[in-house]
C-alpha cells in the first residue's frame, strides 16, 4: 500500500521490471552498507542483531495465523537490515536506503516464502551477522547481496507463476 497526499492509500503492484531495479538497488546499497559496518557496528548493535536473528528463527511457523507470521517477520526484517545500515555510519546512504526499501514489495516477498525459504533467509542473516562479528567487510558484502539476490529470485518466481 503507498500513501498518496489527497488521494490515500492505493494498493501498489509491481512489474518484474520493478522487482529487478528495486532489488539490484538493494543489494548494491545494503551490500555497501554491510561493508562499511564490518568495521563500524559497536558491540550492541552485534547483540542486538543476534537477538534479532533469534527472534525470527523462533517465530518461524509458530502463529497459526499465516499474515500474522508474515507481519512480525517482515518487521524483525526491516529491524535486522535497518540496523546494518545505521551501523555503516552513513545517513545519506540511510536515505538512500529506506527511499529504494519497498515496505509492500518486503511484505509480498516474506507472505510467498515458505518455512524453508524463511530458513534460507535467517541463514544468510546467520552468515551476514558472523561475518560482521569478525570484520571481513567484503565478506559482509558479498553475503548481504546474494541474500538480496535471493529474495529477488524468488519474488520473480513468485510473479511469473502468478501472471499464468
Amino acid at each position: 500500500m503507498e500513501i498518496i497526499p489527497n488521494k490515500g492509500a492505493m494498493v501498489c503492484s509491481f512489474s518484474i521490471d520493478d522487482v529487478w531495479d528495486i532489488y539490484d538497488l538493494r543489494a548494491v546499497l545494503e551490500g555497501y552498507a554491510a561493508r562499511r559496518a564490518a568495521s563500524k557496528i559497536s558491540s550492541n548493535e552485534l547483540q542486538y542483531l543476534e537477538k534479532l536473528a533469534g527472534e525470527m528463527e523462533r517465530i518461524i511457523g509458530v502463529f497459526s495465523d499465516h499474515e500474522e507470521e508474515t507481519r512480525k517477520l517482515v518487521s524483525l526484517n526491516n529491524e535486522f537490515h535497518g540496523t546494518i545500515v545505521v551501523a555503516s555510519r552513513n545517513r545519506r546512504l540511510e536515505r538512500l536506503v529506506q527511499s529504494t526499501v519497498q515496505l509492500p514489495l518486503v511484505f509480498k516477498a516474506f507472505f510467498w516464502y515458505g518455512p524453508h525459504e524463511r530458513m534460507i533467509s535467517n541463514h544468510y542473516h546467520r552468515q551476514i551477522l558472523k561475518a560482521l562479528r569478525s570484520g571481513e567487510a567484503e565478506r559482509a558484502e558479498i553475503l548481504m547481496r546474494e541474500h538480496v539476490y535471493e529474495g529477488r529470485d524468488l519474488v520473480i518466481q513468485a510473479l511469473r507463476e502468478e501472471a499464468r
